[in-house]
């Protein structure tokens, strides 16, 4: 490269120097005729030539490291926000995530707590109708319907069904366990627990890491026997595995190949009250003989009505919400949400407030429905609730899956999470 550009510097100085050779021998042949001289001469030689060629060049950087500098340096300042912006975003996203998924804990069978969460927050009973949140709520069946049993020694899980004849074995399925034997005690032990719970929670596919497949469903561990022993640990589930795998070995939950769950998925619905009997038996012969029905019946019972009492109260702080946001007041609504831990469509805080005040002063009217509830979560710091939002204003029409993660904060439920999904993914 340095020799192409020597050489054409020299050309150009020949050139150049030819110029004025024959400018020169014109001048001379011109005074030959013209007896006095209009200008004075002027005798440019090679050194003149290079270094005339070295100051432009040395002016012409100068003048576009000026020019261009200062796009440079803001545009590597605005690479530098961007990343950073980017990399506080996920970061936040994924402490939220991690958040949601680590604080499990079991739904208490009595309602003892639920009744001091309703008096701290100072919503009575006067504030929720019955009537309209049996209409707005995802049902759930008034009997036990179906019951899971598990028996680890063999690996196998049984869907016993209720028809009008009775109870009846209706599908069978291979299953893993965690990679330890035993009854688990603590967390962190890999073992699977052994007695009888209750399915608390449903969990979809965009909510779940892909090692627990496309669906899972949480557990009430540990149970009240369980807390009596001081087991402790949280987070067992049944869930599908990592796509294109089988079911080896878990951290301590009950998985299941995917086409599995999700057929299970599709007979459970909610899968809120759902039995599930785990067991450590050399061999089954008859998966009918071995639970007590009427005794899990009962079990249900208290789970079902403490589940319903919290869901009541979570549909009545919905209400409000709702009120809030149609009401346009960005203060009343603000007051529902958790101002330091907010993160919702990619906006924390600040942002998500700014973004709502606009299109409050934008619209003349909003108006929100809120249909089909669940409660597809809950631990004594947490919950999850999902529904369908209808939002209709003077430019906008639209209905979609809405999912709010509600954390305790100072004795109050406070939204700390919100984001759309495809409706279709509710239990309709």
């Amino acid at each position: 490269m340095w020799y192409s550009l020597k050489r054409y510097f020299l050309y150009r100085l020949v050139t150049l120097e030819n110029y004025f050779k024959t400018a020169k021998k014109q001048k001379e042949i011109a005074r030959a005729y013209r007896p006095e001289k209009a200008f004075p001469e002027i005798i440019v030689t090679r050194h003149m030539l290079v270094w005339s060629v070295v100051v432009l060049s040395s002016l012409g950087l100068v003048i576009a490291g000026v020019l261009y500098s200062n796009k440079i340096v803001k545009g590597t300042i605005y690479l530098q926000k961007a990343f950073l912006s980017k990399k506080k975003a996920a970061d936040r996203k994924q402490e939220h995530m991690t958040v949601a998924i680590t604080q499990k804990d079991s739904l208490k069978a009595d309602t003892v707590i639920l009744q001091q969460i309703i008096n701290k927050d100072t919503i009575t009973d006067t504030d929720i109708s019955i009537s309209d949140i049996k209409d707005r709520v995802i049902r759930l069946p008034e009997k036990m319907e179906f019951l899971i049993l598990a028996n680890k020694a063999d690996r196998m899980m049984f869907l016993l069904r209720k028809g009008n004849a009775g109870w009846s074995l209706f599908r069978k399925y291979f299953m893993a366990i965690g990679e330890n034997e035993g009854i688990k005690i603590r967390a962190g032990d890999k073992k699977t627990p052994e007695g009888i719970y209750f399915i608390i929670g449903r969990k979809e596919r965009s909510e779940l890491n892909k090692m627990y497949g496309p669906l899972a469903f949480v557990l009430n561990y540990p149970n009240e026997e369980d807390k009596k022993r001081g087991r402790t640990g949280n987070g067992i589930w049944i869930h599908g595995t990592n796509p294109d795998s089988v079911p080896l070995q878990t951290r301590g939950c009950l998985e299941l190949e995917n086409a599995n769950i999700l057929e299970m998925g599709r007979y459970l619905n909610s899968g809120i009250g759902t039995p599930v009997m785990i067991i450590n038996q050399d061999t089954v012969e008859d998966p009918l003989a071995i639970p007590d029905f009427d005794t899990i019946e009962r079990k249900r019972k208290t789970i079902i009505a403490a589940y319903k009492r919290q869901r009541d109260f979570f549909v009545s702080l919905l209400n409000k919400w709702e009120d809030a946001w149609e009401s346009m007041d960005i203060e009343k609504y603000a007051r529902f949400y958790h101002e330091d831990n907010f993160f919702g469509q990619g906006l924390e805080w600040v942002e998500w407030k700014e973004k709502k005040a606009r299109t409050f002063e934008a619209y003349s009217k909003i108006d929100i429905t809120i249909d089909n509830i669940f409660l597809a979560d809950i631990s004594e710091s947490t919950a999850v609730l999902k529904f369908v939002q209808g939002y209709k204003s003077d430019r906008l029409d639209v209905v979609n899956g809405k999912k709010l993660i509600l954390a305790k904060n100072n004795d109050a439920w406070k939204i700390y999470q919100e984001n759309t999904f495809p409706k279709e993914e509710l239990l309709l």
